[in-house]
């Protein structure tokens, strides 16, 4: 029973430390944005790899970003970000490949920024986010 309790206690006090966050608003996404764009991760490179002094942010992952359409801001043909590992401390889970609908205020990118992905959030959902950022930022927001 003691060991059976320990493990439950283990467990839960890991789960406490996973990232715990809700997105704004698509609205105050868009609002607070310098960029708003669709981009596909075109390369990933793990920074744990790079001395302290050559990398420009504390960051774990570097993601290049092919911008595909830009719907708010300076015009740019790619990005590069940089997150933390993985969602389990609130970073981006980067692939070679995903398509993101992207709301940028910095390089510096989490999931708590409410980033849509295409292919993880499901068609309807990147696509109806899409269609009401499009819809918004045309109307001046």
């Amino acid at each position: 029973m003691r060991l059976f309790i320990s493990l439950l206690l283990l467990a839960v006090s890991n789960f406490t430390w996973a990232c715990s966050c809700s997105a704004p608003e698509l609205i105050e996404r868009i609002e607070s944005a310098d960029k708003v764009l669709v981009g596909k991760v075109i390369s990933i490179r793990d920074l744990k790899y790079v001395s302290e002094e050559d990398r420009k942010y504390s960051a774990g992952i570097e993601a290049v970003i092919l911008v595909e359409e830009l719907l708010k801001g300076e015009k740019i043909k790619r990005v590069t970000l940089y997150s933390s590992y993985n969602s389990n401390d609130c970073g981006m889970d980067f692939a070679i490949g995903d398509t993101h609908l992207f709301f940028l205020n910095s390089v510096r990118v989490n999931s708590c920024t409410g980033h849509v992905m295409k292919s993880r959030f499901g068609l309807d959902i990147y696509e109806t986010s899409l269609k009401e950022a499009k819809r918004l930022i045309g109307n001046g927001i």
